[in-house]
């Protein structure tokens, strides 16, 4: 190829790729088998009584609940935990319809999976498996597998892991640390350990306490992708049952107070249901009234933001058709074209 053509094309390919790209937010709902509404996909920072622009779901996606859903960037893909179908589903991240997945994992220490995370780096999926346990998969995975690694429930005689009720998951690459919400009788607490943990073992470190303001239960985490801050979705008990957006250090331990916390009737966080950190809008997505027979809806607040605030975004309304919410992610897909000769 000579230079003049090398140039037109690189300059259509940069063109294409620019046109490809998009943001869009995506919900998930408990569905059944055979729902096309299983992953609902509104536009990006959608406000108000919005339809989806997109469905996924039907008889051959397989999907029965969309418990977490995240966009792995250099695979272009959604990797979804359902939480029903007992599976780690991945679509591409256009997928729409009635269309199967691009392939899919089961395991017998899977059982009914809740948050995920994807690390394209160490080529993992670290997933909140059976409602107990930690579990670490091969990223491509496909069909019936055995975990890599597996931390277990604490509850047992001599159990030293303090997992009760896993609810929350995020991955600090710095320190190469997984932080995991869980709650017991106690309330809510995050679990820190080494990405590599496997078996029997203490947490390195536990951020619990009533400075902490973890509340009754915990029910998303998430990290910025450079700052050192840590972010919990904390539910307290309640009629309805009120939520908080709670900010620690990455380095936090014991009883820590957050550096910021996002709380109060102005807010709308009720019966809350999932948190994403959007790097993009430097905004927290988060769900609300995803169960108790509130209006669900998907609220956006400034990661700054503190206090009783209303949020800047909320989607909500009949045109949306949420209902059952389960999990939330706003992503960005910027596919790039390459012309095959490099």
């Amino acid at each position: 190829m000579d230079a003049r053509r090398r140039v037109l094309w690189s300059t259509l390919a940069c063109f294409l790729a620019g046109a490809s790209a998009h943001a869009d937010i995506f919900v998930g709902r408990f569905g059944a088998p055979g729902d096309p509404n299983v992953v609902q996909v509104f536009v990006d920072g959608a406000n108000g009584n919005l339809a989806p622009t997109r469905l996924l779901g039907g008889p051959a996606a397989l999907l029965q609940t969309a418990n977490e859903l995240v966009h792995e960037p250099s695979e272009d893909v959604l990797y979804i935990s359902d939480f029903y179908g007992q599976a780690i589903r991945v679509f591409a991240f256009s997928a729409q319809g009635n269309v199967p997945p691009l392939r899919s994992f089961t395991s017998p220490s899977l059982g009914q999976p809740r948050q995920l995370v994807v690390l394209p780096a160490h080529q993992e999926i670290l997933t909140l498996a059976g409602t107990c346990c930690v579990a670490t998969y091969d990223q491509f995975a496909s069909g019936s597998v055995a975990a890599v690694r597996l931390i277990p429930w604490g509850g047992s005689p001599g159990g030293l892991t303090q997992l009760d009720n896993p609810s929350g998951l995020a991955y600090w690459p710095p320190t190469d640390e997984v932080y995991v919400g869980d709650y017991d009788t106690n309330g809510g607490q995050i679990l820190v350990f080494p990405r590599t943990a496997s078996g029997n073992v203490a947490p390195s470190r536990v951020i619990s306490g009533t400075n902490t303001q973890l509340g009754g239960w915990i029910v998303g985490l998430a990290v910025h992708p450079s700052l050192p801050e840590l972010y919990a979705l904390a539910g307290v008990s309640g009629s309805p049952a009120t939520g908080r957006i709670v900010t620690f250090s990455v380095s936090a331990t014991g009883n820590a107070t957050p550096t910021r916390v996002i709380a109060g009737g102005a807010t709308l966080l009720e019966n809350i249901g999932d948190l994403n950190y959007d790097a993009r809008r430097d905004e927290f997505v988060v769900l609300a009234n995803a169960w108790g027979g509130g209006t669900p809806a998907v609220l956006r607040f400034a990661r700054t933001a503190q206090g009783d605030v209303a949020p800047i975004g909320n989607l909500s309304g009949p045109s949306t058709g949420l209902a059952s919410i389960g999990g939330v992610l706003s992503a960005f897909s910027d596919r790039i074209f390459r012309d095959g000769f490099e």
